[in-house]
């Protein structure tokens, strides 16, 4: 037992055995308290990059309508126009399997909604792909009413990036 002296209103004495168990248990917490700052910090981070892709996604959505209204207000066929607006969804499809990438690592990959969510988005994708492709392929001028269902199609799709996002807040 070490006596660490008494004073008036306090007599202070502390056991080996004690002070053994205060320095383990004090110990304990820095550890458990660093793992989860660590694991805290690493969703984060993979939060933010997925975030980021998302909104990158949006951004090259934005880009691809700006090329629909292109090719419709175009007189003729355009190859070049159809090329750019072919190459666009296609970075678009690329764009949704880097955010499903991002969101398979850590915990992020366990979150229900989040893989249903990012599903739903190539769901989406793939009938405004289609779509395009065959407005490339077949005739590139695009009429009204296919510009409409092509907007249409891109909104179905903004709206599920949109969805993935609210998933990882």
């Amino acid at each position: 037992m070490i006596d660490f002296g008494a004073w008036k209103w306090v007599e202070l004495r502390v056991t080996v055995g004690e002070l053994a168990i205060c320095t383990v248990t004090g110990l304990s917490a820095w550890l458990v308290s660093s793992v989860l700052s660590r694991h805290q910090t690493s969703d984060r981070a993979l939060r933010d990059l997925t975030n980021t892709l998302c909104r990158d996604t949006l951004a090259m959505l934005a880009d691809l309508s700006e090329a629909v209204d292109q090719v419709q207000k175009s007189p003729g066929r355009s190859a070049v126009l159809g090329q750019n607006m072919f190459v666009k969804a296609q970075r678009l499809s690329n764009s949704i399997h880097s955010i499903e990438i991002a969101a398979s690592e850590g915990r992020l990959g366990k979150i229900k909604a989040v893989r249903e969510r990012i599903g739903a988005a190539k769901s989406s994708l793939e009938p405004l792909h289609e779509h395009l492709l065959d407005a490339v392929v077949t005739k590139v001028q695009i009429d009204a009413v296919e510009g409409r269902q092509l907007e249409g199609l891109i909104r179905v799709f903004r709206e599920s990036v949109i969805r993935v996002q609210l998933a990882l807040v």
